[in-house]
């Protein structure tokens, strides 16, 4: 069922990287998606240049495809067709699609500054972040439904295969980004505005309100606020001060007046007459007495409840109903990561420069020559490699720095 070839060039780098994943596909048992006859596949060579409209019958002939031709890179469609491996759109006809999110470290704010284990760090956070507090308790996707995949490069996805989304069209997948990513920014919609007195003066009504927490098990956003207020009060209650300060200010329009006057409305005074004891009797927001003070700290809240799906990035993903993506079992060919797939739990302590390196990699080494001074730490040990100095590292980080274009191969 393959149809179309590829095209283009070879070079040393990349024909290193050819026998290496030569000898991982001629291993490897690669799981093919579900619904694999409707399912289109498409691949990057060695000879460059997407080779797509690919389809398979049967978990062999993928497999002997992929033990063939090696990918360099390999994707399946997020849709299910009729004819997957017809030329055209209209030609396949599209029957429905999972709900795919994509978390890419290199989105996430400050990545520039950052190592690539510290990036690692930061969009796991995100990710959990979507798959408990969104998918699992907004949308109540069983943890059957969400697979998770490490995508080999710098990045997580989310594949939500369940009957109530497989028909949604790219404005409707578009509503539940803006849902994760922009939720209100009226504070009235996300915290209860109670009358507490309503005298009246020469035939006027004088209200007066005061502000609430909804119920922590409010659905929606308005539980989400709750629910993160009180768990920034258990997290900050006993740190110091100044950290607190830092962290308040690290929010867009936050300064240090305004930091210092929510950590006064919230912490001053004897334990059980403090802001937080009354947040957390009675979820009154009255403490933060000016109207400013409170609504910096909710916005705050909000801006920490929201997922940074990276813009550019995850957001087409997600709303794309036709979009091909990381195949998983295949091999990263810019890291030489394996594509891995896990459960909700085994996300907790998976690290993907110890987790996703095949053990076929491992059992010999390969001459590099360094290209910039660079540090990595795979499979818990560190490699630093020295701009012209050469350098003798195992299969997987000489892939790992060749696809990052740290070091050049020793010919």
């Amino acid at each position: 069922m393959e149809s179309g070839k590829p095209v283009g060039n070879t070079n040393p780098r990349l024909e290193f990287t050819k026998a290496m994943f030569r000898k991982y596909y001629s291993k490897a048992n690669v799981q093919p998606p579900g619904k694999l006859i409707n399912r289109e596949f498409g691949v990057i060579t060695e000879r460059g240049g997407m080779w797509r409209h690919l389809g398979f019958g049967t978990p062999d002939e993928l497999q002997n495809f992929l033990k063939k031709q090696a990918p360099i890179h390999a994707y399946h469609s997020s849709a299910y067709y009729t004819k997957p491996n017809a030329r055209t759109m209209d030609e396949k006809t599209w029957l429905g699609a999972d709900l795919i999110f994509d978390l890419d470290a290199d989105h996430i704010q400050g990545s520039e500054n950052m190592t690539i284990e510290m990036m690692f760090e930061k969009v796991k956070v995100q990710f959990k972040k979507l798959v408990h507090s969104y998918l699992l308790d907004d949308f109540g996707f069983d943890e059957n439904d969400v697979k998770i995949v490490f995508s080999g490069g710098r990045g997580y996805h989310a594949h939500v295969s369940n009957e109530k989304v497989l028909r949604l069209n790219s404005h409707e997948r578009r509503e539940i980004v803006d849902y994760i990513t922009k939720p209100s920014t009226n504070i009235d919609t996300l915290v209860r505005k109670v009358i507490f007195s309503n005298e009246r003066f020469k035939d006027h009504d004088n209200k007066k309100y005061i502000y609430r927490l909804y119920p922590r098990d409010t659905p929606g956003w308005r539980g989400k606020v709750t629910a993160s207020v009180l768990d920034f009060i258990d997290r900050t209650e006993k740190m110091p001060k100044e950290n607190v300060i830092d962290e308040l200010e690290s929010h867009r329009g936050i300064g240090d007046t305004l930091a210092l006057k929510i950590y006064n409305s919230m912490y001053l005074g004897k334990p059980g007459d403090r802001g937080i004891d009354k947040m957390r009797s009675d979820l009154n927001l009255e403490p933060f007495g000016e109207d400013s003070v409170r609504n910096s700290f909710i916005n705050h809240i909000v801006k920490e409840m929201t997922v940074d799906l990276g813009g550019e990035t995850d957001e087409p993903v997600t709303s794309d109903i036709k979009r091909l993506i990381r195949l998983p079992g295949s091999v990263h060919g810019k890291t030489g990561l394996v594509v891995r797939t896990m459960t909700v739990e085994e996300l907790n302590g998976f690290l993907p420069l110890r987790d996703s390196v095949w053990p076929g990699f491992e059992k010999s080494t390969v001459k590099l020559m360094g290209l910039e001074d660079y540090e990595v730490k795979l499979k818990n040990t560190v490699f630093k490699v020295k701009k012209d100095t050469e350098t003798e590292v195992p299969e997987y980080a000489a892939l790992f720095l060749l696809g990052q274009k740290k070091c050049d191969i020793r010919i």
